[in-house]
């Protein structure tokens, strides 16, 4: 709890302030969605698609009092700032006792590999807290929060710096000791994470992606908002095998940093990489791993996870168990049927780079086999994408299945017609209009010596429509379904 005259004295102190109710509240939350607002709540009024109606709903619900960049025709006191963003980091970290400070905070950015890095830092933490007594540690990522108080499916891989801060409060108010929290482009830009403090940070690739009017308008924009993470980490790890690295070495030049890779020279080095017995198999820091995921990228992604616990002082032996048992649901999920006759692939790949190194590693290991590809673009956002993934896919591919991903607010037909223009050949193709049709479909159609690559979504269970989340049925519920459904129906002799 804190009070109002507190809040507008920290505002004023970081040059925010612009006017506020000359009057003293006791502000006991601080909410900027009005559905979850609480008596004697503070109300910020932010976004560019801000309706009064939204501050009507809170007051109704109990706030006490709202923060904006401009006045309205309400009777409650009221805190007017220049920046509402600023505003909100500002006021959320103080509000909630500044719990970064409290926290060993480890942070991941990406355009391919934050989901899958984070989890492995996660559980290879949570091992060692087992063996030593300790709590769990805390995640937030694209797909799975835990914070010592809450656990829930994730909508956003950053949320808001509200939601952070309550987040990070609770974790240590919880007795957790690590916190290992993905960052988006989107939350480095928009000061989601600003003031925050992370004891290290990894930046294991950046490649191309959120390029949108509304998003990232240039690549030089995203890949400067990803290397903000540089700013707010004491110490930095980056993968030598990635795009604009003349970029990121040009930032980290006088910073405190570690690279690490598996095919440029680097402070440690992936070697003896292999795939064998479906397991990725390699060595790293002179130690031997076996990692239940296929592909390099993988490789890379787990390198990042073993250097953040060295730089705790972990022993290596939790993250071996922990690699060489992992399954990452909806990330590199292979479902082979037992008479090898069905084949399945389930990730996450939203953008070109995670579309190129999947193909890739496809290739490498099924040189053989037919893909057919399940994918589709998000609806009003990431432009960029449609074009770029339509033209991997499609070069890629031998059949594609257009399935819906995140339609929103805009119409499937214009979401399809965008990626059909940019396929590279008259590549056959089909339209659904839900997921899990396409997937049927495509598992009666094709059978042996054919992948079934279903690419968007991995294990998510929500789809956004017109604003609304909807419960659907996984792509990685689909395929496991399908293939123990076939199995029952067709016994290996």
């Amino acid at each position: 709890m804190k009070k109002f005259s507190e809040i507008v004295e920290i505002l004023k102190e970081n040059k925010l302030l612009v006017e506020a109710s000359d009057i003293n509240l006791e502000i006991e939350d601080i909410n900027y969605d009005s559905r979850n607002v609480v008596k004697n709540t503070l109300f910020f009024c932010k976004g560019i698609h801000f309706d009064v109606k939204y501050l009507e709903d809170a007051i109704n619900r109990g706030a006490n009092s709202y923060i904006s960049k401009e006045k309205y025709d309400c009777d409650v006191p009221y805190i007017i700032v220049k920046d509402i963003r600023k505003a909100m980091y500002i006021v959320a970290r103080f509000f909630f006792d500044y719990p970064d400070k409290k926290l060993n905070l480890i942070g991941v950015t990406a355009t391919k590999g934050k989901t899958t890095t984070v989890t492995l830092i996660k559980e290879s933490l949570d091992l060692y807290a087992k063996d030593h007594g300790e709590k769990p540690a805390g995640i937030i990522s694209t797909t799975y929060t835990f914070d010592g108080v809450n656990e829930y499916e994730s909508h956003l891989s950053t949320p808001e710096a509200i939601e952070l801060n309550r987040n990070l409060y609770n974790a240590y108010n919880s007795g957790l000791k690590y916190i290992v929290i993905e960052v988006s482009s989107q939350s480095l830009k928009y000061d989601r994470v600003a003031g925050i403090n992370f004891d290290i940070a990894g930046i294991v690739t950046i490649g191309r992606d959120h390029i949108a009017p509304n998003e990232h308008p240039t690549v030089e924009d995203y890949v400067d908002s990803k290397l903000k993470l540089a700013d707010i980490a004491n110490k930095i790890l980056y993968c030598r095998d990635t795009d604009h690295l003349d970029r990121i070495e040009n930032k980290l030049k006088d910073m405190n940093s570690v690279s690490f890779a598996a095919e440029h020279p680097a402070d440690y080095n992936i070697t003896n990489l292999r795939f064998e017995d479906g397991l990725t198999k390699f060595t790293f820091d002179e130690n031997d791993f076996e990692l239940n995921m296929i592909g390099k990228f993988n490789s890379v992604n787990a390198a990042c996870a073993l250097l953040v616990l060295k730089h705790f002082g972990i022993d290596y032996k939790y993250a071996k168990e922990v690699f060489r048992n992992i399954v990452i649901p909806g990330r590199s999920n292979l479902l082979i049927s037992e008479d090898g006759k069905k084949t399945i692939f389930v990730d996450y790949a939203h953008n070109e780079l995670s579309f190129t190194k999947n193909f890739e590693m496809l290739k490498e290991k099924f040189p053989d086999y037919k893909i057919v590809t399940l994918f589709s673009a998000r609806g009003s956002k990431a432009f960029n994408r449609r074009k770029e993934s339509a033209v991997v896919v499609s070069n890629n591919s031998d059949y594609i299945y257009l399935i819906p991903i995140e339609p929103n607010y805009e119409e499937l037909r214009d979401i399809y017609d965008s990626l059909i223009k940019n396929f590279t050949w008259d590549i056959p193709y089909e339209e659904f209009e839900t997921r899990v049709d396409g997937l049927e479909k495509a598992f009666r159609t094709f059978g042996e010596k054919t992948i079934l690559f279903i690419a968007g979504k991995g294990d998510e269970r929500y789809q956004s429509v017109k604003g609304e989340y909807i419960e659907i049925e996984s792509d990685l519920q689909a395929a496991t379904r399908l293939i123990n459904d076939y199995n029952k129906n067709n016994p290996k002799e």
